[in-house]
């Protein structure tokens, strides 16, 4: 195989991906979600997991990545690397199958834009997040990456056996995530309707819909219990009710811009997303019409094919059946669709655009380096974008337990936003002179503590300091120490 500078960049750039997303899921504490799955959601049966039977069900329970974490768990023990192993795997997935996709649709006349668009689909700090975290979000992105590259192949060779890994892998992505529900359908129907616009291939077109309908007929059998739980106890509640753009492309906007405060204008985000979709809507009109559906022209049609029906669906949803707009991380699979629309864009500038090769070569890999310093500026390996509250808690309970005497247990009060972290610390053994308050949704100020943590709520403070004072500030919270302190001693 001979080695080229294209090449020892994308499997550099592979390698540093694995390298920060092993370090930051070692690195950042267990969030509040990820450790309340562990914490009730595998304690529960198998059966009570796949039907959300257990006690008080909420959308929490993300089926696959529950069941997923109660099994590596049992197999290797509970450190938290472990528990995150099934999304930091799904995060390999995805890093894999995009360096494949590119591959396939540029090949080796296109080094660059392979290049390009690997570091494009690879480097958004937010996306990033969830594959370092036991939620299912990461984990349906890693199914739903190689979903994308299969159904390419299938419609590319009229391949069944493509198209069946491509409609298994998507069963997989739902069951990791029920919001991939509608974007799984997107890419499975973009992709029969491209096949039939492609050759007429009337076997492999009858094959693949029969292997689809039964597949959504089992899937629908599967998951029917735990969405009916849902409904009943009302926990489909998270979304938003403004407007596609306003909720689902302003929230991801938003958490991809972060650090970039000027760039959360409603003018920016309308008139940037609006115009990439616009593009996308236009750029697969032209290639429908004028292009053969083979190399990256089929790319670009199933890529922007996807993204416009996913928009549909969602609309349609809401107008039809009321159902909430997509948001955060609910809406995270948008992002490799939009990044699809502006590799398309970049890739059709690069054919038209009047100039020299090495100029168009070195505009390609100032962008890549370009995007890779943006990725490099916003990453932090101990917090996160979505849950940025969860940043000391290993920090503070181990200076909290290096000053407790060896032989004596301490008792400590905690506000309801850290206690399934700090919980998961302490049952796992990690810290063993802490005694923790059982959990409560309000602040527990007829129980004497030794200690009390709390977030920086000035109400809160006010409330916890006529029993307790100041121990110490952090950049979480505050943690106070009982006036009467040691309590067990005093009383």
């Amino acid at each position: 195989m001979k080695v080229t500078a294209e090449k020892i960049a994308l499997y550099s750039l592979g390698f540093l991906f694995c390298i920060l997303l092993l370090y930051k899921a070692v690195k950042m504490s267990m969030t509040h979600d990820e450790a309340a799955t562990f914490l009730v959601y595998t304690k529960w049966s198998i059966y009570d997991i796949w039907t959300n039977s257990g006690p008080n069900p909420t959308a929490n329970n993300h089926l696959l990545n529950t069941l997923l974490i109660k099994f590596l768990v049992q197999l290797f023990g509970d450190h938290q690397l472990v528990v995150r192993l099934s999304n930091i795997l799904a995060g390999f997935s995805f890093l894999y199958f995009s360096g494949r996709l590119m591959q396939q649709v540029f090949g080796p006349k296109n080094k660059l834009l392979v290049l390009l668009g690997f570091s494009l689909l690879l480097m958004n700090n937010y996306q990033f997040d969830f594959f370092a975290v036991a939620r299912g979000y990461g984990l349906s992105m890693g199914f739903f990456m190689p979903a994308i590259y299969f159904s390419l192949q299938a419609v590319a060779n009229s391949s069944i056996r493509s198209w069946s890994w491509a409609v298994g892998l998507c069963l997989l992505a739902v069951l990791a995530n029920f919001s991939s529900l509608v974007f799984c359908i997107a890419l499975l129907g973009s992709a029969l309707l491209l096949a039939l616009k492609k050759e007429r291939n009337w076997r492999f077109l009858g094959q693949s819909l029969g292997i689809a309908s039964l597949a959504a007929l089992v899937l629908g059998l599967a998951i029917a219990p735990a969405i009916i739980r849902l409904i009943d106890f009302e926990q489909l509640y998270f979304g938003g009710n403004n407007g596609f753009f306003q909720d689902t492309i302003g929230s991801l906007a938003r958490s991809y811009t972060h650090n970039i405060s000027f760039l959360h204008s409603p003018k920016y985000i309308h008139w940037g997303f609006g115009f990439l979709l616009i593009f996308a809507a236009a750029r697969l009109l032209f290639s429908l019409i004028k292009e053969k559906s083979q190399g990256p022209a089929l790319f670009i049609q199933l890529g922007l094919s996807c993204l416009l029906a996913s928009c549909i669906g969602h609309l349609l949803l809401h107008l039809l059946f009321d159902v909430k707009f997509l948001i955060q991380r609910t809406a995270l699979i948008y992002f490799p669709l939009l990044q699809f629309s502006l590799i398309s864009l970049l890739y059709s500038l690069y054919q038209v655009f009047p100039l020299a090769k090495k100029w168009k070569n070195t505009a390609l890999v100032f962008a890549s380096v370009l995007g890779l310093s943006l990725f490099g500026l916003n990453y932090r390996p101990n917090t996160m974008t979505e849950w940025y509250y969860n940043v000391e808690d290993r920090k503070i309970l181990s200076e909290l337990e290096a000053s407790i005497p060896q032989n004596e247990t301490h008792t400590l009060g905690i506000w309801w936003l850290f206690f399934p972290t700090f919980e998961f610390y302490l049952e796992t053994g990690v810290y063993q002179n802490i005694q923790l308050n059982p959990h409560n949704m309000q602040l527990d100020l007829e129980q004497d503590y030794d200690y009390y943590f709390i977030d920086h709520n000035a109400e809160r403070v006010a409330a916890l300091s006529e029993k307790y004072e100041r121990f110490k500030n952090y950049q979480q919270g505050i943690l106070f120490r009982h006036k009467n302190f040691p309590i067990q001693k005093n009383n």
